[in-house]
Protein backbone atom coordinates (compact mmCIF):
# COMPACT_ATOMS: atom_id res chain seq x y z
CA UNK A 1 0.00 0.00 0.00
CA UNK A 2 1.18 3.49 -0.99
CA UNK A 3 1.69 5.84 1.95
CA UNK A 4 -0.87 8.28 2.24
CA UNK A 5 -0.50 11.75 1.92
CA UNK A 6 -2.02 14.09 4.28
CA UNK A 7 -5.20 16.59 3.00
CA UNK A 8 -3.82 19.92 3.08
CA UNK A 9 -0.07 18.99 3.04
CA UNK A 10 2.50 21.35 3.31
CA UNK A 11 5.29 21.99 0.12
CA UNK A 12 6.91 22.11 -1.54
CA UNK A 13 4.86 20.98 -4.64
CA UNK A 14 6.29 19.43 -8.06
CA UNK A 15 4.23 20.47 -11.02
CA UNK A 16 4.58 18.59 -14.21
CA UNK A 17 3.08 18.72 -17.89
CA UNK A 18 2.46 17.21 -20.83
CA UNK A 19 3.36 18.67 -24.54
CA UNK A 20 -0.58 19.70 -24.45
CA UNK A 21 -2.79 20.21 -21.13
CA UNK A 22 -6.02 20.42 -22.64
CA UNK A 23 -7.65 17.29 -20.39
CA UNK A 24 -7.45 15.20 -17.38
CA UNK A 25 -3.89 13.69 -16.81
CA UNK A 26 -1.91 16.00 -18.95
CA UNK A 27 -0.66 18.15 -15.75
CA UNK A 28 -0.29 17.23 -12.23
CA UNK A 29 1.03 18.84 -8.85
CA UNK A 30 1.87 16.58 -6.25
CA UNK A 31 3.39 17.10 -2.72
CA UNK A 32 7.19 16.28 -2.47
CA UNK A 33 6.52 14.16 0.29
CA UNK A 34 4.58 11.84 -1.44
CA UNK A 35 7.47 11.04 -3.56
CA UNK A 36 7.62 7.30 -3.57
CA UNK A 37 10.74 6.45 -6.40
CA UNK A 38 11.97 6.09 -9.57
CA UNK A 39 12.58 3.42 -12.11
CA UNK A 40 14.49 3.53 -15.51
CA UNK A 41 12.03 1.53 -18.35
CA UNK A 42 14.62 1.90 -21.20
CA UNK A 43 17.65 3.75 -22.30
CA UNK A 44 15.53 7.58 -22.36
CA UNK A 45 13.20 7.08 -20.03
CA UNK A 46 13.01 7.44 -16.02
CA UNK A 47 9.55 6.63 -14.29
CA UNK A 48 8.73 8.35 -11.26
CA UNK A 49 5.93 7.37 -8.73
CA UNK A 50 3.68 9.53 -6.27
CA UNK A 51 1.18 8.08 -3.57
CA UNK A 52 -2.18 9.60 -4.95
CA UNK A 53 -2.34 13.07 -3.17
CA UNK A 54 -6.35 11.67 -1.77
CA UNK A 55 -5.03 8.67 0.45
CA UNK A 56 -6.17 6.17 -2.08
CA UNK A 57 -3.67 3.06 -3.22
CA UNK A 58 -3.64 4.68 -6.26
CA UNK A 59 0.01 5.60 -7.70
CA UNK A 60 0.56 8.38 -9.87
CA UNK A 61 3.37 7.94 -12.50
CA UNK A 62 5.42 10.61 -14.56
CA UNK A 63 7.82 9.25 -17.07
CA UNK A 64 10.39 11.70 -17.87
CA UNK A 65 11.88 11.32 -21.90
CA UNK A 66 15.52 11.86 -20.86
CA UNK A 67 18.90 12.15 -22.41
CA UNK A 68 20.39 8.52 -23.44
CA UNK A 69 21.61 6.44 -20.14
CA UNK A 70 21.47 9.76 -17.99
CA UNK A 71 18.92 8.00 -15.36
CA UNK A 72 21.44 8.47 -12.32
CA UNK A 73 21.83 11.99 -13.32
CA UNK A 74 17.95 13.11 -13.54
CA UNK A 75 17.15 11.00 -10.07
CA UNK A 76 20.06 13.23 -8.39
CA UNK A 77 18.71 16.54 -9.91
CA UNK A 78 15.07 15.73 -8.88
CA UNK A 79 16.56 14.75 -4.97
CA UNK A 80 18.45 17.97 -5.46
CA UNK A 81 14.90 19.30 -6.97
CA UNK A 82 12.88 18.07 -4.10
CA UNK A 83 15.49 19.39 -1.36
CA UNK A 84 16.29 22.59 -2.45
CA UNK A 85 13.93 24.79 -0.16
CA UNK A 86 15.02 24.88 3.38
CA UNK A 87 12.24 25.96 4.65
CA UNK A 88 10.15 23.37 2.76
CA UNK A 89 6.63 24.05 4.20
CA UNK A 90 6.49 27.29 2.23
CA UNK A 91 8.36 25.88 -0.73
CA UNK A 92 5.54 26.41 -2.81
CA UNK A 93 5.27 25.47 -6.46
CA UNK A 94 8.24 24.02 -8.14
CA UNK A 95 8.13 23.53 -11.92
CA UNK A 96 10.12 20.47 -12.44
CA UNK A 97 9.30 19.46 -16.02
CA UNK A 98 6.57 21.39 -18.09
CA UNK A 99 6.75 20.51 -21.52
CA UNK A 100 3.38 22.34 -22.91
CA UNK A 101 3.98 24.30 -25.85
CA UNK A 102 1.89 26.84 -27.13
CA UNK A 103 3.33 28.35 -29.97
CA UNK A 104 2.22 28.69 -33.09
CA UNK A 105 -1.83 27.54 -32.13
CA UNK A 106 -4.57 29.24 -32.86
CA UNK A 107 -8.10 30.01 -30.95
CA UNK A 108 -10.67 28.35 -33.84
CA UNK A 109 -13.28 26.26 -33.73
CA UNK A 110 -13.64 24.14 -36.57
CA UNK A 111 -17.23 24.01 -38.67
CA UNK A 112 -19.15 21.84 -36.34
CA UNK A 113 -17.61 23.30 -33.80
CA UNK A 114 -15.26 19.58 -33.60
CA UNK A 115 -12.47 21.09 -31.73
CA UNK A 116 -10.66 24.27 -30.31
CA UNK A 117 -6.90 24.95 -29.84
CA UNK A 118 -5.31 28.65 -28.43
CA UNK A 119 -4.46 31.68 -29.88
CA UNK A 120 -0.86 32.99 -29.64
CA UNK A 121 -2.43 37.10 -30.50
CA UNK A 122 -5.15 36.08 -27.26
CA UNK A 123 -2.72 34.17 -24.67
CA UNK A 124 0.65 34.45 -25.62
CA UNK A 125 2.77 31.81 -26.32
CA UNK A 126 4.89 29.59 -23.87
CA UNK A 127 7.14 27.00 -24.36
CA UNK A 128 8.46 23.85 -22.52
CA UNK A 129 10.13 24.40 -19.16
CA UNK A 130 12.55 22.14 -17.58
CA UNK A 131 13.94 22.31 -14.32
CA UNK A 132 17.33 24.16 -14.46
CA UNK A 133 18.71 21.05 -12.21
CA UNK A 134 18.32 18.58 -15.06
CA UNK A 135 20.77 20.08 -17.35
CA UNK A 136 19.14 19.76 -20.65
CA UNK A 137 18.79 16.10 -19.79
CA UNK A 138 14.83 15.97 -19.59
CA UNK A 139 13.10 16.31 -22.86
CA UNK A 140 9.80 14.96 -22.40
CA UNK A 141 6.71 14.54 -20.24
CA UNK A 142 4.22 11.87 -20.07
CA UNK A 143 1.75 11.79 -17.19
CA UNK A 144 -0.28 7.87 -16.67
Amino acid sequence: MASAVTIGAKGPFLYFAEAEVATTTEAIMVPANSYLGANPTGDNALVLSFADAVGTDTVNTVTLTIATDKHKEVMEALASIMNSNPNKANAGVIVVADAEDTTGKELTTATGGAGTSYSPAVFGTKTAVYHKAFNGNVTGVAIA
